[in-house]
């Protein structure tokens, strides 16, 4: 069988590979800038693609583990593992959107002072550390907020094509 640069791409494990460089470059750029700057959002979502990346490695296993042969225990096979994948990735999603809308609510309690004095007695929140944002910042802020947009939107469609072509639904999910 000839292998092409086609056969290449459309491979699971290439697409995972792409997906897991694309998460290092992105995951390192934001968390350097949101720290440097003190904004919960580029460096939130900064750590949210470190988890991409651990979830981009269980993908790989599910891959994997969903082509093995079947057998007596799994007469039907073991892709069924894939739903559980998409299931946990969807678990993990959320757990992360809370995380940020807690600092997001915490941002915004830090303008009302009487207020975040009163909910600080009920709760304990994190620390609110204020946005270090100036106009030799600002470009880069943009330029890798767009750029992460754009990236992700243009892998997640790749990723999603390869996934139902080859029929694995956690691609899909994960895409």
């Amino acid at each position: 069988m000839k292998t092409t640069l086609l056969n290449v791409f459309a491979n699971p494990y290439a697409v995972m590979g792409i997906v897991i460089a694309m998460y290092i470059v992105k995951a390192t750029l934001k968390i350097t800038i949101g720290t440097d700057i003190n904004s919960p959002m580029i460096a939130g979502d900064g750590f949210h693609n470190v988890a991409d990346i651990a979830e981009a490695l269980a993908i790989i296993a599910v891959i994997f583990v969903a082509k093995l042969p079947t057998g007596n225990e799994y007469p039907l096979g073991r892709k069924n593992i894939e739903f559980f994948s998409s299931l946990a990735i969807g678990v993990g999603l959320l757990s992360l959107s809370v995380k940020f809308a807690l600092a997001s609510i915490v941002g915004l309690l830090s303008y009302f002072p009487a207020l975040d004095t009163m909910a600080r007695t009920l709760l304990t929140l994190p620390v609110h550390e204020p946005l270090l944002m100036d106009w030799q910042t600002f470009p880069w802020v943009v330029g890798i907020t767009a750029g992460s947009a754009i990236l992700s939107l243009l892998v997640s469609r790749y990723q999603m094509f390869v996934g139902k072509a080859a029929g694995h639904a956690s691609l899909v999910a994960d895409g």
